[in-house]
């Protein structure tokens, strides 16, 4: 998210009026107020989250013909985003954007040019706990096998806290380069030349390390995660404070770039992160290589520890299949369960709650032996639903008092001891606060049980467009099932397949026989539905290109959706009087990011490494950057922040994952990547069109 402009909100300090005479009015009246205030702002993030949402909804049902799963708590999460947002952005502007912008204002008149620069150093790393878009990485690493991306896994699942003090330690570096920035009037084209080179060299690095290409669209997509609606003002207000050290009028300079940088800088910071990390992990391999017992010792460390690689085993695979980390011994297996669930903390850090502990408990052990784990750890309380219920409650509460305490408290110090001032309007500041936090935990919940479902669910039915993909929601599970109804096949290899009648809804289906899915024992058949292609497969470019249109449509509408794009559009029409017109910025963001998101959907289903686009089209970049105009090169390199949002960026993602998992590709990131560096492209190309026209026009005169 992107703005030049301050909160619109007098700066809390002791210069506020207090000696004002108070208004009374009564409690109808005051109700009447806040009801009118707080719709307005809901229908303001409604407006933003109101396309994409609706979009993916009517792609899903009357496009795919796919049902919404849970679709009532997909739209009360939605709901949550709805007011978490509203409640967020205005704890933001009532609390803590003002207490930021006091700091940057009368911070350098108090302290030397080293400590300046520490305190925003410590700024971009606590401000960017406090993005929301950074939750969007909190449920991606489910979706990672740690077999084919052991670095990837390690740090989505495993160690989450150093991937994010990476992402937080490449803005917070940021913010101090743009501080120099300031000082010294430095253009951003030579912090181009030199940045993005480095970034492409430690790509291509990247891919011929097995481990570091995992990571490669990962940290990329992290640029687009940090430049949102905490890190984008308090930067640009601490700028304009630092800025009146030298003096002089560099509002063209302080006012563009420091998104920039705070995009670039933390994909060095994670790349950097895997190259040291990498070193002492296992290469990629098979799933069945990966669980050998030799193998076991190199994959401890994936896990943070012997008790997590077994949790992980019975998690995804069966008692049976684990039993080599139990030494062979099933009484392990159940000394095992019965510690954990005796340990809340291991419980959720081993199996993410009751309830998936629970079900391997159900699918793996007898009735004996659950009830046998239930009693000698003492029972496990509580229902399910309440156990769910309660976890993701715990869960994001502790994450939103995370994110904002840090950047609170850091202010608080700053006010309180260095400047040594007690400001005003307390009461606004501590208010704020608490709405921060109501909204950051409102929306973490609705991200978590709406946003992300709906994405993923999208994600994965997409492909159906030109491929069959199958549908683990609708299995059925068929007794008694007898292998005497099949009927044998001949195949054009000379081999022999079999196949059996299904009648499903007044329909006689051929179906393919699995053995894996038969249990001769129980003498059922495990049934798993499979859906499409909606186009003929005899014309699959048909299906592709409509799977890619669709792809564009949420890019491009979602971008015009983003208040900040009009307020960046509005404002290059005043830089260039008038010469390139917001309309035209607005089209060509949008137009840029939906075939960014086209070219990532394209990427993912072809499984096409990441640098093979990032390489050439950032060289690209950094030429154009050359040529053009100063002004035409920041806003050009700053729209890609505006794409960014709090909702797009989870809803893209989640729709990445869900495409990679029906695919099978080991990684599914990389469309915010690609959906941030076309709209550079696009700007500056146009930049060139727009500067083109008018010195011919002045050659014409």
């Amino acid at each position: 998210m992107f703005t030049r402009k301050g909160t619109g909100r007098p700066p809390a300090g002791p210069q506020a009026d207090s000696s004002a005479p108070r208004i009374h009015i009564g409690w109808r009246q005051a109700l009447s107020m806040v009801y009118s205030y707080a719709s307005k702002r809901v229908v303001e993030q409604l407006r933003s989250v109101s396309f994409i949402v609706a979009f993916l909804v009517i792609v899903q049902v009357f496009v795919l013909r796919r049902p919404i799963l849970e679709a009532a708590a997909v739209a009360a999460g939605i709901a949550a985003v709805v007011v978490g947002l509203a409640f967020f952005m205005e704890g933001l502007f009532l609390g803590v954007m003002p207490m930021g912008e006091w700091c940057g204002l009368h911070l350098p008149g108090k302290l030397p040019l080293p400590l300046i620069l520490l305190f925003a150093l410590l700024l971009g790393v606590v401000a960017t706990y406090a993005e929301p878009a950074i939750l969007a990485l909190r449920g991606a690493g489910g979706h990672v096998d740690p077999w084919a991306a052991p670095l990837l896994f390690l740090l989505l699942n495993t160690r989450p806290e150093l991937l994010l003090l990476a992402i937080s330690v490449g803005v917070g570096l940021a913010v101090v380069l743009s501080m120099v920035r300031f000082l010294r009037q430095w253009s951003l084209k030579p912090l181009l030349a030199t940045v993005v080179p480095l970034l492409l060299a430690l790509t291509a690095y990247a891919y011929f390390d097995p481990n570091l290409r995992s990571l490669t669209a990962l940290a990329w997509d992290t640029g687009g995660l940090t430049t949102g609606p905490v890190t984008v003002p308090l930067v640009i207000a601490l700028g304009l404070g630092v800025s009146r050290i030298v003096g002089g009028d560099q509002r063209h300079v302080s006012g563009f770039g420091a998104v920039t940088l705070a995009s670039l800088l933390p994909i060095l910071t994670v790349l950097t992160l895997g190259l040291v990390l990498g070193r002492g992990l296992p290469p990629p391999m098979s799933e069945a290589e990966f669980f050998r017992p030799e193998t076991k010792e190199r994959v401890v460390p994936l896990f943070g520890g012997e008790g997590g690689l077994k949790a992980y085993s019975l998690r995804h695979r069966s008692i049976d299949d684990s039993l080599y980390l139990f030494e062979g011994d099933r009484q392990g297996v159940i000394e095992f369960l019965v510690e954990t669930a005796g340990d809340p903390g291991l419980l959720e850090r081993y199996f993410g709650g009751l309830e998936a502990f629970r079900a391997v408990l159900d699918r793996e052990l007898s009735p004996f032996e659950r009830r046998l784990v239930i009693w000698r750890s003492g029972g496990l309380s509580g229902s399910e639903a309440g156990a769910r219920a309660g976890s993701l409650i715990l869960r994001n509460v502790r994450l939103a008092l995370q994110a904002i305490l840090p950047l609170t408290l850091l202010l608080v110090f700053v006010i309180l001891v260095v400047l040594r001032v007690l400001p005003g309007k307390l009461d606004e500041f501590f208010l704020g606060v608490a709405f921060s936090l109501i909204g950051l935990f409102l929306f973490s919940v609705g991200i978590e049980i709406g946003i992300s479902r709906l994405g993923e669910e999208t994600g994965r039915s997409l492909p159906m467009t030109f491929r069959e993909i199958s549908v683990p929601e609708e299995t059925r599970v068929i007794r008694p099932f007898s292998p005497e109804i099949l009927w044998p096949v001949a195949t054009l290899e000379g081999g022999q397949a079999q196949y059996f009648f299904l009648e499903s809804d007044s329909k006689v289906l051929v179906q393919p026989f699995d053995a894996e899915a038969y249990d001769p024992e129980a003498g059922t058949y495990t049934y798993v539905p499979r859906r499409g292609p909606l186009v003929d497969p005899g014309r699959w470019p048909a299906g592709l290109l409509l799977a890619l249109l669709l792809a564009f449509v949420v890019g491009y509408g979602a971008t015009l959706a983003e208040p900040a794009l009009n307020s960046l559009g509005r404002t290059l029409e005043e830089i260039s009087v008038g010469t390139f017109k917001r309309s035209f910025l607005v089209q060509t963001v949008a137009g840029g990011v939906g075939f960014g998101i086209a070219c990532g959907f394209a990427r993912i289903v072809w499984d096409i490494p990441l640098a093979w686009f990032l390489v050439p089209i950032y060289l690209g970049l950094v030429i154009l950057s050359l040529l053009a105009e100063e002004g035409y090169v920041n806003i050009a390199w700053d729209s890609a922040g505006v794409t960014t949002g709090p909702i797009t960026v989870p809803l893209v993602i989640a729709l990445g994952l869900g495409i990679g998992g029906q695919i099978g590709v080991a990684e599914s990131f990389g469309m915010i990547s690609l959906a941030s560096a076309f709209p550079i492209l696009s700007v500056l190309a146009a930049g060139q069109y727009v500067e083109w026209r008018r010195r011919r026009r002045l050659r014409r005169a």
